[in-house]
């Protein structure tokens, strides 16, 4: 059995890569709009304070990778900076870029 380790950023760049080589032209587009540089913010997990990385910002809302569940997320954090309510999905960045274009 393997032992989870939180993804660092050049993990997490390589898998942002990889991951809009699939996405449309349009995907990417709206990828360029809403990323911003990798941001860390802290995470409620199970009564812990851990890590995440941000890659996107769009309407108040961060686009994080969370690495247990190996999947994107729009989150709000709380006012104190702590995101403490998020999906628990496996998608990946395309369907998440995909939600933005058709909310347009």
């Amino acid at each position: 059995m393997a032992t989870w380790s939180p993804t660092t950023q050049g993990e997490l760049e390589r898998l942002l890569l990889e991951q809009l080589s699939h996405c449309s032209v349009d995907e990417q587009r709206v990828f360029e709009r809403v990323r911003i540089s990798l941001r860390a913010f802290q995470i409620l997990r199970v009564g812990k304070i851990e890590s995440v990385f941000a890659v996107c910002e769009h309407a108040g809302q961060f686009l994080i990778f969370e690495d247990i569940e190996q999947g994107f997320e729009w989150c709000l954090p709380d006012a104190d900076g702590v995101i403490r309510s998020y999906g628990c999905s496996q998608a990946g960045l395309q369907p998440r870029l995909y939600e933005l274009l058709q909310a347009n």
